[in-house]
């Protein structure tokens, strides 16, 4: 009988992937019963896949504030809104000279609220960004905002924030191991001889049952209360989310009962994802894109429709969306035989659409910034702190 195989991986080690990418800290027992072999046979193909880069290689890094840590193929990640954070999605665009875009990357590099950033060209060059600060610092950052305007490192941006977060990661279980493709297929257009694409097909589908209701708002304040040290093991747990409690029980004088219980309850309460790093071109994931622009007034796209649509998983890529209820951004990741059909769906939908491909390999996801945050005064949102000494830092 002829091994089935999915791009680089056989069956056993796509049923292995699809199990971490739905539990990414599932043992290998626990994963060994899901898929129908040993626990050591799940450990050598666990083992194997990081060899071959599949999923992300264990690696030391020296993290400037906790020290030595090990990476692994596992990081948690937060809602800033349990937090009481809002994210800020900027999107910094016609950036005409490479100086200018290395001075907004350093601004990133050296601001405390950044959580994430990635170069995308379009037209001209632009920095998709993400800024983590609770409400009462709003107003400040977008002064940062206007002066990066100002001084012609872009001459542009947009700002979305939070307030609807929309869509999720891929659906593995939609891969067609067989085939080596996805199980999307085209619909059809009523004259002869043409074909409507698959998302103008989805979408017909799904607007006939959209929910009514509006997103729920994702502002707010924090639901329980923090110290320190919760921020401290956060900031861990954003390094490597397979966190040893006896080594961390050394680092923080605490006893691995005590540090447990709080890593427990840090997953339940502000971090409950779990994000695994793996090889989307296994899967044909190659092409990202970032789809910016406003709904048009009277049609079927709305920030509503837009929210319930990504939600509803009818597309099984990536795509995380957010919209202030007039305006939107779109990550996709998606094959590339998909993505000029999502490109012409939101182009013929909105208005004042900008596309950009992502350059992934100059992205960076921030781990938590806990010094932020002090017991007395809370999260740290002066203007000297948010504008005037990132600012210096690139004059």
């Amino acid at each position: 009988m002829a091994t089935v195989r999915t791009g680089n991986l056989d069956l056993k080690d796509y049923l292995i992937l699809l199990t971490l990418k739905q539990q990414p800290r599932l043992s290998n027992a626990k994963i060994a019963e899901r898929v129908g072999v040993a626990p050591e046979t799940v450990r050598l193909r666990v083992r194997a896949l990081k060899e071959r880069k599949i999923l992300r290689p264990d690696r030391r890094i020296n993290d400037p504030l906790l020290g030595e840590r090990t990476q692994t193929e596992i990081e948690a990640a937060y809602l800033p809104s349990r937090l009481g954070l809002v994210r800020h999605h900027v999107l910094f665009s016609e950036i005409d000279t490479r100086d200018k875009l290395n001075a907004l990357k350093q601004l990133c590099d050296v601001h405390p609220h950044t959580h994430y950033r990635v170069v995308a060209f379009g037209r001209c060059a632009a920095l998709y960004t993400q800024f983590d600060l609770p409400p009462r610092g709003e107003s400040t950052i977008k002064k940062l905002y206007d002066e990066v305007e100002a001084r012609g490192l872009c001459a542009k941006y947009m700002l979305v924030d939070s307030r609807y977060v929309s869509g999720g990661e891929a659906d593995l279980e939609r891969w067609d191991i067989k085939r080596s493709d996805w199980d999307i297929t085209y619909g059809r257009k009523s004259a002869i001889g043409t074909r409507l694409s698959r998302v103008e097909a989805l979408w017909a589908d799904f607007i006939e049952d959209c929910p009514g209701n509006m997103p729920e708002d994702e502002k707010g304040v924090a639901s329980e209360p923090f110290d320190a040290l919760d921020l401290q093991l956060l900031r861990e747990l954003t390094i490597n989310s397979k966190v040893n409690y006896k080594e961390l029980s050394q680092v923080y004088g605490k006893d691995p009962t005590t540090i447990s219980r709080r890593v427990d309850r840090i997953r339940e309460k502000f971090a409950p994802l779990d994000v695994l790093y793996y090889d989307r071109s296994v899967f044909d994931l190659t092409y990202p894109q970032i789809i910016a622009g406003r709904f048009r007034p009277n049609d079927e796209l709305n920030a509503r429709t837009f929210h319930w649509f990504l939600q509803s998983g009818r597309m099984p890529f990536e795509t995380k969306g957010v919209t202030n209820g007039s305006d939107f951004i779109l990550f996709t990741m998606t094959p590339p035989s998909f993505a000029p059909e999502l490109s012409e769906f939101f182009w013929e939908h909105t208005e004042h659409v900008e596309i950009f491909q992502l350059q992934l390999d100059s992205s960076y996801t921030y781990f938590f910034y806990h010094e932020n945050w002090f017991p007395e005064a809370g999260w740290r949102v002066d203007e000297e702190y948010m504008v005037n000494g990132p600012l210096s830092e690139i004059e």
